[in-house]
């Protein structure tokens, strides 16, 4: 018997159906694409570019032990985002640009860059537009003269801190100068996570001026600042230990939080009532676990003031994978992370992470997830990793539960 498509893959089918069509009738009659800010080429940022202060490709690497190179590396190479060939060495090609663009304007809809005179896509690598960087609207034009600072505008919290954030703190410290406004350019629909991180910012940069644009707003007129810090496994964050301090040091003054936690704590990182990678087995996994002294702690809309703080203080954090873990950016070096995977859904983003701000790493792999990788995690086992992981490092007590 056929099996029946999830409605999710009958939208994603029906936005592919409408993106071919599009782009059919956009290659028939330009006009009509650069009326809909609908992209039929793409081409590289150099193309359009005013001054390049920064056009740079590098490599980055860790030492992998086997043991993680077998268990994370090699099956991350199936769920891993982009390049994931250097994975088994422990390495990844970066690229680090900061660019002035002349001649462009910014899609509200998509986030895309647009070069005016053809509509064409500003892509790193002027690859072909996807269906997320090209889909119709008619957009009404928001006029800026001078400079602006564009950024991707990612909703998903681990993309906006290694997207949005790190580049930007990156551009501050290296090319701006303090004495001249900086004008960035988000948008309209963020979350509260971000609405705070940009708060933040603006708290540390008095020169930081924060725009927001509209899903129906086209913005003309101004050199755009291309600011892109991306490695080809886009699963791997452009971040060292200096950079991700800067970051933890903004978020602790504007939240008015003591400089060095006090005591230690085990943290299970629970993902709560979330649709994916949910525990079938939590109720077991969460009693051995407080039977170890840890604590559990859920990130929400609204909480990220305790998102931080939380993390600040863990001396050993445990977590299902997930967006949530990009908080490891706010522990202390030394902090014991302990990652929980489904069998089928391995991902290597925070062992690399953790590797790069001198984090000790250790992943628990559990059981098969389903079509929404919800799993069991298994208690027992996971219970032997923490026990061989909490032996053999010198790992505080937990602080006592109030």
């Amino acid at each position: 018997m056929a099996r029946k498509k999830s409605p999710l893959m009958r939208r994603l089918n029906m936005r592919w159906f409408r993106w071919c069509v599009m782009r059919a009738l956009a290659a028939c009659a330009p006009a009509l694409g650069r009326k809909l800010s609908f992209p039929t080429s793409a081409t590289t940022p150099d193309s359009c570019a005013l001054e390049v202060m920064e056009d740079a490709v590098y490599v980055e690497a860790f030492a992998p032990t086997p043991d993680e190179v077998s268990t994370i590396l090699v099956p991350a190479m199936a769920n891993d985002t982009g390049d994931s060939s250097g994975n088994p060495r422990g390495e990844c090609v970066f690229h680090s640009q900061a660019i002035v663009l002349r001649g462009c304007s910014v899609a509200g809809h998509t986030r895309a860059v647009l070069r005016d005179c053809d509509s064409s896509l500003v892509h790193l690598k002027g690859a072909v537009q996807s269906v997320n960087l090209a889909q119709p609207a008619l957009l009404r034009d928001r006029p800026l003269s001078g400079r602006a600072l564009v950024l991707s505008g990612a909703r998903h919290y681990y993309h906006f801190l290694a997207n949005d954030v790190l580049p930007l703190i990156s551009y501050v410290q290296r090319f701006h100068d303090p004495a001249a406004p900086l004008r960035v350019v988000a948008h309209s629909d963020q979350t509260p996570a971000q609405r705070e991180v940009f708060s933040a910012l603006q708290g540390a940069w008095p020169f930081l001026d924060v725009l927001t644009l509209d899903r129906r707003e086209r913005l003309r007129g101004a050199d755009l600042l291309w600011v892109m810090r991306l490695g080809v496994n886009h699963e791997w964050m452009p971040v060292d230990r200096a950079l991700a301090d800067e970051l933890a040091a903004i978020l602790r003054a504007h939240y008015a939080l003591e400089d060095d936690p006090a005591g230690a704590r085990r943290l299970w990182f629970s993902r709560g009532d979330a649709p994916l990678r949910r525990l079938a087995d939590e109720a077991q996994v969460e009693g051995a676990l407080q039977e170890r002294g840890f604590s559990r702690f859920v990130a929400h809309a609204a909480n990220h003031k305790d998102q931080f703080a939380a993390f600040r203080s863990a001396d050993v954090v445990v977590g299902v994978h997930g967006a949530g873990l990009a908080n490891l950016l706010f522990c202390r070096p030394g902090t014991l992370v302990v990652e929980v995977f489904p069998e089928n859904f391995v991902k290597s983003t925070y062992l690399w992470l953790a590797r790069r701000l001198g984090l000790e790493y250790a992943a628990h792999v559990g059981g098969p997830g389903d079509y929404s990788q919800r799993f069991s995690a298994g208690a027992a086992g996971l219970e032997r990793k923490l026990d061989l992981e909490l032996g053999s490092r010198c790992v505080a007590p937990p602080m006592p539960v109030r």
